[in-house]
């Protein structure tokens, strides 16, 4: 539901709204491991339908904005607080050229009008158009003139330098928007993926600790060229290149965990989650022999850090005592601009595959807690793709038959 806009408006001012979508998908069962991936709302903390009241101005005439952002709970979301203190870039063009360019902040309030803070600027006789960022950080890379609008986004090895990045774009005439406002949409301009795991299982014999998870081999680059149509309520955002430069990324949980059958966070909520480039990806086609190694299609997939003991205490992977290491699951989803994917895996038939040799992808392993070593051969020999679990320990049995013996015995009784 659209935020409404109070019958009396008749304020000069431009008005900015940030919008959310939200997204439900279904992913199959992948083999030994399961695989699930549902997404939620961005914005977390507030009901389906939220609504907000604007309040009339007066006594100027300059473009200004108005800011509707929800309140986030997660630290990579980007919040109207942070962008309170950080500002906006905002630039306008009209007849072929710059108008402006500028940053706007709260003149009082986060609820009240936004100024742009080198000047004051008003309408003039032809329409403008308006393209807006905010919270680009090290992400992206904002080229506006009179030939490009567009943003170059390049994912940053550590998930807590991988920001939420949002954009606007409208078109505005002071005939149509000097009384009304010019309504701008902010869009989220990447993917959001939040890991999480568990064990199901009742029968198993062996405990699954993990450390981290690692997103491997998906595309890292691409360019954002904003769109002619206005971002609005319910749109999705396309403009994007062809995306590349695949690259893995690690988030370490901040403590280890043993699973159980609740779902469990595989992320630290100080650094956030997974913000990734939209893109169509395809899944790692997980060769299960040495000899298929070659045929290896450099597939995305995830791969959780784990350590797996049998309950009686012997270490099972990898063989290394007390050490980490990979459990790899090929990953199958396309990841569409705006949408946060919640994957949970479920260790119940599995423990996941070998993980491919992965040398020019290395992640980044900054975050893992303390005290966690991973291995550099979890098993030996390697074989990527490989099961990490065989299946359930069982037995033949024969017993062997009575013979009777070569030697006849005699004694005689006294």
């Amino acid at each position: 539901m659209s935020p409404r806009r109070p019958e009396n408006a008749t304020d000069k001012k431009s008005i900015l709204y940030l919008y959310f979508n939200s997204l439900h998908i279904n992913i199959s069962t992948i083999n030994k491991l399961t695989l699930a991936a549902l997404s939620a709302t961005a914005l977390l903390g507030f009901s389906a339908c939220t609504q907000t009241q604007e309040v009339p101005t007066t006594g100027n005439t300059g473009l200004t904005f108005r800011t509707f952002l929800g309140n986030s709970t997660r630290a990579a979301e980007y919040t109207r607080t942070i962008m309170a203190t950080d500002g906006f870039n905002v630039s306008a063009f009209g007849n072929g050229d710059l108008y402006f360019t500028d940053t706007a902040k709260p003149e009082s309030t986060e609820d009240g009008i936004w100024n742009t803070q080198t000047g004051s600027y008003i309408w003039p006789s032809y329409e403008l158009s308006f393209y807006a960022y905010a919270n680009l950080g090290t992400y992206g890379t904002a080229t506006l003139n009179t030939t490009d609008k567009k943003i170059d986004l390049t994912t940053p090895a550590k998930v807590a330098d991988q920001k939420d990045v949002i954009v606007a774009f409208n078109k505005g005439t002071r005939a149509a928007h000097e009384t009304t406002g010019v309504p701008m949409y902010f869009k989220h301009a990447l993917s959001q993926v939040e890991v999480w795991a568990k064990n199901t299982s009742t029968t198993a014999q062996y405990t699954v600790e993990v450390a981290g998870v690692k997103l491997a081999r998906i595309n890292s680059k691409v360019t954002f060229t904003y769109p002619d149509a206005a971002t609005a309520s319910g749109t999705a955002l396309t403009a994007y290149g062809t995306p590349g430069t695949p690259a893995s990324f690690f988030a370490g949980s901040s403590a280890v965990q043993t699973l159980d059958g609740t779902a469990k966070s595989l992320m630290n909520s100080a650094n956030g989650n997974f913000m990734i480039i939209p893109q169509t990806i395809t899944a790692w086609n997980q060769p299960e022999t040495l000899a298929d190694a070659a045929t290896d299609n450099k597939g995305t997939y995830l791969a959780v850090l784990v350590r797996i003991k049998s309950k009686a205490g012997a270490q099972i992977y990898p063989t290394a005592t007390d050490e980490f290491a990979y459990a790899a699951v090929p990953l199958n989803i396309n990841f569409e601009a705006g949408k946060k994917y919640k994957i949970t895996l479920d260790f119940v038939n599995g423990a996941g595959f070998e993980e491919p040799n992965n040398a020019t992808d290395a992640s980044e392993t900054s975050d893992k807690p303390a005290n966690v070593v991973i291995s550099d051969t979890p098993v030996t020999p390697e074989t990527p793709g490989k099961a990490i679990l065989g299946g359930p320990i069982k037995f033949t049995v024969e017993v062997e038959g009575w013979t009777t013996s070569d030697n006849s015995i005699s004694m005689n009784v006294q």
